[in-house]
Formats: structure tokens, C-alpha cells, sequence
């Protein structure tokens, strides 16, 4: 049916509506009434449509001038507010109600608008009046009594429409018992279709009827029949839809009716309609067919002049259309079954396998004549058959067995099998059976196909046969004799000589190259019969080899060439003999001279290892004795230390100063002992104290992007990935940027040659599963991963890299504790380390941290290294050293020299000063630094930053223990610790020229 609503009817349907009022022969008394009981002088019947009041019926005694059919433009904002609410509009006096100035604009003092709301609940209209004078309309009876007279006009329309439909229906009964007594003269379709056209067009009395049919793109409609009035022009052809108008086509899309009074001033044909100017028709029915939200077919009915379509021709063109599309649709079904079905007799009768059609029971429905030939048996005999009649009896239970398992479950199945022929012979055939499923999706009958065997099966035998007699002329041989292709590798090798080579299992060394089973010159040897034989000579030599267990071997060779059709060798044959009888003498005594030279070597090897052990041992007994008495000598130093430090302070408090000196030479003694014992030691260990913070880690990362990346140096890539979102960390951030840096560093390191880090930051929810796998405990955590493209690592060093000292760098260049001390790191931090690396394909180390459900901490990294800010001097001087101690006394001596003095206690806060606009001449650093970055790397860094910064290494380590056999850059210097005030300050003024 079309779309009624209001919004959609065409102002066309008006002359309906005012039929139906115009027959109610009390309305002009009505509407006089109305005038009387109210005292205005206007009251007309408003139908309301697309927001506009139409008058229908009209009673005007104040000269208005309006007839039905007008528009009444008095009250237009009044009917839309009393539509929206079905309700009444009273308005007495206008003066009472200043919300409505437009009836005061028009010189009304009263209004009145009482809705018509149909028995389905759509409003009509309404009954309204107006009036230059305010009216008695305070009275509630007659209020009630225009309610009343709203409620017979909506009766009125009520039983005018249920007329109007029955009418329709009786209409439509007749139409369609013409049309099927028209249609039972035709058979196809098409001629259907054009008969009903016909019958159609002339019935509605318009000029053209047509069926069109939709394109698979759903925007083409070519017609397939049509009828044509007198003065009708034709449409054959295809049509673009949308040409029509986009809202109609978009109608039938949706599949809804679409009626249009007037195509030139209908709001669904508004814009450009060329189609509409082609045909020249006004009046438009079109009426779809759809099937599975696809537009298949329209029937079109068009007139060259407006005209309102009522419901009764709706409904009879809806009827056809669904009737004749139906029937092609069956038509055309009923003729692919018909070519499906020719297509597999032709398909089942021609084919070059046997087919048969057996139904459940196993009895034979259709065969084919390759069937036939394949039993040899006629069409008529086989169709007094069953499955089991011609079936060799020990292969019944299987066929029977795959027979129910395709009835059963529907799915195909196959197997070879045996038939009996009526000769009894027996034929060997492969039988694949299918469950046939028809258009509704039941399972019917079976399907078998069946191919002949026969001939495979003789040739299969026949092969076995003459591969069973090759097989006992070869074993016959205690040779080793073996086949090969043309690149020598491995294809078989007879059983004797498996024994006579010790080979438990020929598959472990199918395929293996056959020389390189050969060692030495005798390599060569292999080669060189190869190359014969594949030339099509026979290659010959004499060699020794081991056998597969290691049994030593001399064997007598023959490698000949096996010729195919066309004369070209395709393979080798080679034939090992074995000679080791007639060679073992001579083997013997080649082999005790060797013995003899290598005993030699191995007495001379055994005397090395025995020394180098001593040496060894030696050592260890060196370390322990200095360990065990380190104890004993620090006691005694630090006592002699302590005591001339307390009798200093006694002999100033009591005033004898002139035996101070005694007391301060006594103390210098015992710390130069002291630094003499420290001097000997080679290492050190140190666990630095965690100050964890709430860290926002993305922008602690982005912080470090331009360190880092002056750090790895130019030919390095860096990438940033922070996640969205990411979760904050409670963590020791000066700790987390010396593990990134270290990271960092040891990727550029594996890169030699340039590459890519990424550091890439995200959030994990680790289940109980992926926690296992991680040891780690189940629960929320960030990652923070560097990844390079640099050398990787083999699974050996993976499993090492987090040993203390470990380290793959060569002597000197490297301590072993990077890893280990952000690994140290991570598990205080109550995380983890992970890493993945592949040999030639780059590393990968995350770190995971737990997630901190805190509040940021406010203080940036930036804002939490404070910057110092010296006074003016000569120079500045930043003074690295995480001992407290000997920080002072180097500050002290350097501000007694004149110098403005910095401080820092760790590398990552040096960085964040060298980083920064303060002067600084002078960097004075303790190569062994907390936090995983030692003070050599830190200068390397703050020279990124500030080339050509001077540098002085103050170290308790040796010096060459602590710089290995890396030269020092210019402008870098080394003293040890302790050191003399007197040598320090001479070294700065070295370094710090005036």
C-alpha cells in the first residue's frame, strides 16, 4: 500500500476529502450553529495536510472570501499547535492571550479550533471558526456541543472510508477473476504479462501499462512488456531509475507503492525528472517486487494527465504485479530445473567414469554404460541389482559399512574395492559415495562413482613382483651398492650394504651428499668418479673411509653411469668393496706413527694445561690470603687512623699544639698504607638505594629522546612509540633513564654499521598464564621495550646476559654489570626483564614495571634535577661522586683554589646539568658511578652535548683496570684515589688553564 500519512499526501486527495464532506447533508446546518452558538461569524471543516489548513466545507458571514478547496491562512500556527496535541484551541478574547499576534495581525479577536481524530487516531482536521470580535465561549455546553459536532464529522469520514474500501474490494475480486479467466489462454509469461497490461490499462482507463525488470546493480529497469493507449507513446528499452526522481526510486527500493498525483508538483518528483519529461506523464503508479530485500520487478502505470489513484486501483495493481511476477519467477525456476536436470543426464551418460544413482536400501536406480563395461553387465540386468549382489564377499562389510556412514551422516566417502563380474572374474575399482541432497535440502538417494582399477592394481602387482627379485639379486651382494642422483646424493642402498656400513637406518642419511660422507684428499677422490660417470664413463678409486658406527674402512670404488631412452646418464650407480684386509698392514703402520705424533702433542698439550692450572691455582691462593687478611690490615690502618684523629682533637682542645704534627703525620701514614692496599684490589661491588616515584614514564622517555640520540651518534635511528593512556610507574626515575641510556648504548654497540632503536611504551594486563611464562606475579604492569636492528644474539648469551661481569665486548671495553644492574633494578622495582633476540635479526629488551594507582608526581624529571647556580668566578667545575666524603673534599679544594663549584651524586643527574646553559669548564667524575652508566660513558655523552669539555677521571679502581686498553680522548684524564691535595689541584691547574 502507499504511504497515507499526512506528511505524504498530495494535495490532489483534497477533492476526496471534500466529496466526503460535501455528502454529509447536515454540514451547512452544522457550521451555522457553530456561528450562532459562538457569535463568530466565520466556521469552515479544515482538512490538515503537509502543515496546511484546506477548507473543505465553509459557512462565512464576515466577508472572507474563502471557498473550499482554499487554504485557510488565518490559522495555521493554531492547527499545527492543536495537531501535535489532538486538543482543543480556545481563545475568547484575543486580548487575553497575547501569545497569538498573528490573529491580531489579521484583525480576529476569538478563535476556535476543535480537532477530528479518526477512529485509527490519525488527525484529520479540525472544526474551526474565527471571529473580529470576542466570543461567548466561556460557557462549557457549548463547548461540548462543538466536541460533539467534530466527533460526527469524524464518524462521517469513518464510514465514507470503510465504503469506499469495501467498494475497492468487490472491484478488485472482479478485476482478478477476469484477469485469471484472460490468463488461462497463455502459457508463457511474457505474453501473460502483455495480456495483463492490457486488461489493466483499460480497466483504470489509463494511457500506459508496463512490467520492467531490474538490472543485478539495482539501477537499470528494461522493459519487458507494455501496453500503450491510443495517443501513448512507447518506453522500450532500459531506464536509468533514479531518472524518475530519487525518493520515488528510493521508495520502490524499500519496497512501498508509489503514487504520484502530479509528477510536476509532487514532492517526491521535486528537482530535475528527465524521465518524467521523456514519457510525459503526470500521473504515476508504480508498484515493486521484491524478494530477499532485492528490488527483481515494477509495474508501472502512467497517465499524461494528473489524476488521483484510489485505494480500490492500488490494491488491484499491487494484486497483478505480485501475481504475474510470481509466475515468472516460477516459469523461469521450472526451466533452469529442466536444463539442470538435461545437463546431468548428459553429464551421467556421457561421463568416462562409472555412475550410478542407488537409494538407501542399496538397489541400483540409474547406472551409466561405463558402469556397464566396468561389470560387465546390461543396464537392464544391473537395475535388478543391489550393491551387495555384485560385491566380492570379503569386501562387503566394508562397502555396506561406508554405504551407512553416508547415509547417516550426509558426507562423502570412498574406498577400493572388488567387484564381481558375471564370469566370475573379479575387477579391482575405487567406489566414492555421496549422499545426494535435493532443492529443499533433504538427503536422498546415494551417488556412486566408480573408477576401474583394474590395470592399476596388474601394474601395482607386477611392480612389487620385479621389485621383490631386484631386492634378493641385491641383498645376494656383500658389496655397497648404492643409487644416486646426478648431484650424488643418497636415494638407496641394498641391505648389504647397510650391514657392510653399519647403517641401522637408511632414512637418516637419505638424501645426504654422498662425498661428503669422505674426508680429506679422499673427497676429492668421490669428485672425481662422480665426474667421470656423470660424462658416462666409469670412475674408479681406491679410498678410506668410516663406517656410520666410526669402524675404519678401506674401500674399493666403482661409480657408473644408468642411462635413460635417451642416452643421457639419469643416475649413478656406485659400488663400494670392502678392502680393509688387504689394506691393514699398511693402515696399521701409518696409524702408529700418527699415534706417536699425536701422544706428543698431547703430553705437550697436558703439560700446558697443568702449568696453566698451577698458575691458577697460584692465583687463588693469592686472593685468598688477600682476602682473608684484608680485614686484619683495614683494622689495623683505620686504628691507627682513628686513634691520631682522636689524640689530634684532645692535644687542640688541651692546647698543646706543637705535638699536633706528630699526630697528623701518624694518620697521612696510615692512609697512604691504606691506598697502597686499595690499589691492589681489582673490583668492586655497590647496590644502590631506590628512590621510587610516581613516574609519568612517556614523558620521562620523550625527556631523553635528544640524549639518547646524540648518545648513539648520528648514524643511529630513533624512535619514540609512546602508548595512549599509559599507566603511571612507581619507580626510581634517574634509575629508569640510566637503564634506558645503558640500553641504548649496548644497541648502538650491536649496530655497528647503523640501524633503528625503537622504545615503545605500553600497558599489560597479565593473566595467570602469561604471568607464569614472565615469572611474574598477575596483574596490571607498563612495558618499556628497546628494540634494535643490530647483530642479536644466540640463545647461549641470552642465557648469560644477566651474570654479573658477564659481557661479549672484548677486554677492557666492557664490565659485564649493564644487564645485571637494571635487572637488579627492575626486581627491586617489583618487575622484571625480559628479552628476545634472534641471531642476525636484532634484539629486543622490556621492561616491565608494576602499575602505580597514585596521582602524578607533580615534579617533572627536568624539575627534579635542580640546577645550581654558581657564583661568577674564573671557572666552573662539575664534581661527579656518589661518596659523599671525597665529594666534599674535592668541592673543598676546588673553592680554595678559586673555582665555582657544582655537584652531583649519580650519572643521570650530571646529565641533566650538562645538559643545561650552565658554564661548565671542567668535569671531574668517578669513573664508577650507581645506576648503570659508569662515568667514562657519562663523558662520552656530555660531550655530545659539549665537545671538547675537559674531563678528569678520579677512580679507586687501577687506572688500566678501569680504562682497559681504550686511549683516553684529548682533553681526559685519570687520577686515582686516595689522592694528595697537592696532586689534584696541580692536575686542575693543568686542565683549567688561567
Amino acid at each position: 500500500m502507499p504511504d497515507m500519512s499526512v506528511d505524504s499526501v498530495c494535495p490532489a486527495e483534497l477533492a476526496i476529502d471534500q466529496a466526503d464532506i460535501a455528502c454529509m447533508g447536515a454540514i451547512s446546518a452544522l457550521l451555522e450553529t457553530v456561528c450562532g452558538m459562538t457569535g463568530m461569524g466565520f466556521a469552515a471543516v479544515a482538512r490538515v495536510i503537509q502543515g496546511r489548513s484546506m477548507a473543505c466545507a465553509v459557512r462565512d458571514a464576515i466577508g472572507l472570501n474563502v471557498q473550499p478547496g482554499d487554504e485557510l491562512k488565518c490559522v495555521p500556527a493554531i492547527d499545527h499547535q492543536a495537531g501535535a496535541a489532538k486538543q482543543a484551541i480556545v481563545i475568547s478574547n484575543l486580548a487575553e492571550h497575547p501569545c497569538h499576534p498573528s490573529l491580531q495581525g489579521q484583525g480576529f479577536q476569538s478563535c476556535l479550533f476543535m480537532p477530528i481524530v479518526l477512529k485509527d487516531g490519525s488527525l484529520w482536521g479540525g472544526l474551526c471558526a474565527v471571529g473580529p470580535h470576542p466570543a461567548r465561549l466561556d460557557n462549557p455546553s457549548v463547548l461540548d456541543m462543538v466536541k460533539g459536532f467534530a466527533h460526527l464529522i469524524a464518524l462521517h469520514l469513518d464510514d465514507a472510508r470503510c465504503d469506499r474500501l469495501h467498494a475497492a474490494e468487490r472491484l478488485q475480486h472482479r478485476f482478478q477473476l477476469a484477469l485469471e479467466d484472460q490468463l488461462r489462454a497463455f502459457s508463457n509469461p511474457l505474453e501473460m504479462m502483455a495480456r495483463a497490461a492490457a486488461l489493466l490499462g483499460e480497466h483504470l482507463g489509463v494511457d500506459h501499462v508496463g512490467f520492467g525488470e531490474m538490472d543485478d546493480t539495482q539501477t537499470q529497469v528494461s522493459v519487458l512488456r507494455e501496453w500503450n493507449g491510443a495517443k501513448a507513446a512507447s518506453m522500450p528499452g532500459t531506464w536509468r531509475l533514479d531518472d524518475f526522481a530519487p525518493a520515488f526510486s528510493a521508495r520502490l527500493k524499500q519496497g512501498q507503492t508509489v503514487a504520484l498525483q502530479d509528477g510536476h508538483e509532487d514532492w517526491m518528483a521535486s528537482g530535475p525528472t528527465p524521465a518524467f519529461n521523456v514519457i510525459k506523464a503526470r500521473a504515476i503508479l508504480g508498484v515493486p517486487f521484491v524478494r530477499a530485500g532485492r528490488l527483481l520487478g515494477i509495474l508501472f502505470v502512467r497517465h499524461a494527465q494528473p489524476r488521483t489513484w484510489d485505494e480500490a486501483e492500488v490494491a488491484i495493481v499491487e494484486t497483478t504485479c505480485a501475481r504475474l511476477w510470481s509466475l515468472l519467477e516460477s516459469t523461469r525456476a521450472d526451466a533452469r530445473l529442466r536444463e539442470s536436470e538435461e545437463r546431468l543426464r548428459v553429464i551421467f551418460t556421457s561421463a568416462t567414469v562409472g555412475l550410478s544413482e542407488v537409494d538407501p536400501a542399496g538397489r541400483f536406480i540409474r547406472v551409466n554404460s561405463e558402469l556397464c563395461r566396468i561389470l560387465g553387465r546390461s543396464e537392464a540386468e544391473m537395475l535388478q541389482l543391489g550393491v551387495a549382489d555384485i560385491t566380492y564377499v570379503e569386501d562387503l562389510p566394508p562397502t555396506l559399512a561406508a554405504v551407512e556412514q553416508a547415509i547417516r551422516t550426509g558426507s562423502s566417502t570412498a574406498l577400493d574395492k572388488r567387484y564381481c563380474r558375471p564370469d566370475g572374474s573379479l575387477v579391482w575399482a575405487n567406489s566414492s559415495i555421496q549422499r545426494i541432497v535435493d532443492a529443499a535440502g533433504l538427503l536422498g538417494n546415494l551417488l556412486v562413482a566408480t573408477v576401474d582399477l583394474t590395470q592399476r592394481k596388474d601394474a601395482e602387482e607386477a611392480l612389487r613382483a620385479s621389485e621383490e627379485f631386484n631386492r634378493r639379486v641385491l641383498a645376494s651382494s656383500a658389496d655397497c651398492i648404492k643409487v644416486l642422483d646426478l648431484d650424488a646424493r643418497l636415494e638407496f642402498m641394498t641391505e648389504g650394504g647397510m650391514c657392510v656400513m653399519e647403517v641401522d637406518d637408511f632414512g637418516a642419511i637419505q638424501g645426504a651428499c654422498w662425498p661428503d660422507l669422505w674426508q680429506g684428499e679422499e673427497h676429492g677422490k668421490v669428485l672425481h668418479a662422480v665426474a667421470e660417470a656423470k660424462e658416462g664413463r666409469i670412475g674408479r678409486f681406491q679410498g678410506f673411509a668410516k663406517t656410520m658406527k666410526g669402524a675404519p674402512r678401506w674401500w674399493d670404488v666403482i661409480v657408473t653411469p644408468v642411462m635413460g631412452p635417451n642416452g643421457v646418464p639419469e643416475k649413478l650407480l656406485s659400488t663400494s668393496r670392502d678392502v680393509t684386509a688387504t689394506k691393514l698392514a699398511e693402515v696399521r703402520l701409518q696409524e702408529l706413527n700418527d699415534t706417536l705424533e699425536v701422544r706428543v702433542q698431547e703430553r705437550t698439550a697436558d703439560l700446558l694445561l697443568t702449568q696453566e692450572a698451577l698458575r691458577q691455582a697460584q692465583k687463588m691462593e693469592a686472593v685468598g690470603q688477600l682476602t682473608g687478611g684484608l680485614a686484619h690490615d683495614f683494622n689495623n690502618l683505620l686504628a691507627g687512623i682513628s686513634g691520631s684523629l682522636e689524640l689530634l682533637q684532645t692535644r687542640l682542645r688541651q692546647g698543646r699544639f706543637n705535638e699536633v704534627d706528630r699526630y697528623i703525620d701518624a694518620a697521612q701514614s696510615a692512609s697512604k698504607r691504606a691506598a697502597a692496599l686499595t690499589h691492589r684490589l681489582l673490583a668492586f661491588s655497590r647496590r644502590q638505594t631506590l628512590d621510587p616515584k610516581p613516574t609519568n614514564v612517556n614523558r620521562l622517555v620523550s625527556g631523553m629522546e635528544d640524549l639518547i640520540r646524540r648518545t648513539v651518534g648520528p648514524s643511529i635511528q630513533i624512535e619514540f612509540v609512546g602508548a595512549s593512556g599509559l599507566w603511571l610507574a612507581l619507580v626510581d626515575p634517574p634509575q629508569l633513564e640510566n637503564a634506558l641510556l645503558n640500553l641504548s648504548i649496548n644497541a648502538r654497540d650491536a649496530m655497528p654499521h647503523g640501524g633503528r632503536i625503537t622504545i615503545e611504551t605500553a600497558n599489560r594486563r597479565l593473566g595467570s598464564e602469561a604471568a607464569r611464562q614472565l615469572d611474574m606475579i598477575e596483574g596490571q604492569y607498563l612495558s618499556v621495550c628497546v628494540t634494535d636492528t643490530g647483530t642479536g644474539m644466540s640463545r647461549d648469551v641470552m642465557e648469560r646476559v644477566f651474570e654479573p661481569f658477564f659481557t661479549t665486548k672484548p677486554l677492557g671495553e666492557g664490565t659485564g654489570l649493564g644487564l645485571s644492574m637494571i635487572y637488579g633494578f627492575a626486581q627491586q622495582s617489583g618487575g622484571q626483564v625480559r628479552i628476545q633476540s634472534e641471531v642476525g635479526n636484532g634484539t629486543t629488551v622490556c621492561i616491565y614495571l608494576p602499575r602505580h594507582d597514585g596521582p602524578d608526581d607533580a615534579e617533572s624529571v627536568e624539575e627534579r634535577a635542580s640546577m645550581p647556580k654558581p657564583s661568577v668566578h674564573e671557572a666552573t667545575v662539575l664534581v661527579v661522586d656518589d661518596e659523599p666524603t671525597v665529594r666534599m673534599l674535592v668541592t673543598d679544594i676546588l673553592r680554595d683554589l678559586g673555582y665555582a663549584v657544582l655537584e652531583a651524586s649519580d650519572s643521570a643527574t650530571a646529565l641533566k646539568i650538562l645538559r643545561s646553559d650552565v658554564r661548565i669548564d671542567l668535569l671531574v667524575t668517578d669513573v664508577g658511578l650507581p645506576g648503570g652508566m659508569n662515568g667514562r660513558q657519562m663523558a662520552d655523552a656530555a660531550r655530545e652535548v659539549r665537545p671538547g669539555l675537559q674531563v678528569l677521571f678520579i677512580t679507586g679502581y687501577a687506572e688500566n683496570a678501569v680504562m682497559g686498553d681504550v686511549l683516553l680522548d684529548k682533553g681526559m684524564a685519570v687520577l686515582t684515589k686516595p689522592f694528595a691535595v697537592d696532586v689534584i689541584a696541580s692536575r686542575i691547574r693543568e686542565m683549567i688553564p688561567s
